[in-house]
């Protein structure tokens, strides 16, 4: 916006997505052309015998088991996002500037509102406002919903919650890598559900 004068809004969001898919699709095309061709392979094959199904889901147990557990650990962060409650409050310095950038499309460049002694600017965390903001937005666009700081709030808690369960899926794949499936979803299981891990990336925390 500083540079361009473009605002954001839910237009942006979605073309810059788009964006994004069709980078990832020519990265495919062009530099691993034959990705396509297989993964059109493993979807045409189809699990036709039993023995086949049982085989496939014996192979697999440590991957449904992942799956089972990052959804307790996203669930378990979220359960308390409706309570519009903060734990910290940090949050809701991020809600207001959040709610600054939904409603004007940018971060005032100059404002008293910061924390002493850092300058007079808005900026230091903004990854965290403009990936909740761009959430409100499409969520705002495809639904018609009006806009209520309430409901911001309530899109913005998804980011704590969702970090922790990729941070234990970040887990599994290093744990794996050295080891094995199993040890990995130890490893997730860990980061899931230490108690000090949970409280710090619950919704309402937003660190």
């Amino acid at each position: 916006y500083l540079v361009l004068g473009i605002k954001l809004s839910a237009v942006l969001v979605i073309a810059n997505s788009l964006l994004l898919i069709l980078v990832g699709v020519l990265g495919l095309v062009f530099y691993h052309p034959g990705s396509f061709t297989r993964l059109k392979h493993r979807v045409s094959k189809k699990v036709t015998d039993k023995d086949d199904l049982i085989s496939f889901l014996k192979r697999n147990s440590a991957y449904f088991a992942l799956i089972l557990l990052l959804i307790i650990a996203f669930w378990a962060r979220s359960a308390t996002s409706t309570a519009f409650n903060f734990f910290e409050f940090d949050p809701i310095y991020y809600d207001h500037v959040t709610d600054l950038l939904v409603k004007n499309g940018a971060i005032p460049a100059q404002t008293t509102e910061v924390y002493y002694p850092q300058a007079r600017v808005f900026g230091s965390f903004p990854l965290l406002h403009y990936i909740t903001g761009s959430w409100f937005l499409v969520y705002q666009f495809f639904s018609s919903a009006a806009y209520s700081k309430e409901l911001l709030v309530a899109v913005s808690q998804v980011y704590p919650a969702l970090f922790g369960a990729f941070m234990s899926f970040f887990a599994f794949l290093l744990a794996k890598r050295v080891s094995n499936e199993w040890i990995g979803v130890g490893a997730a299981a860990l980061f899931a559900f230490t108690p000090q891990l949970l409280t710090k990336t619950s919704a309402g925390v937003s660190e």
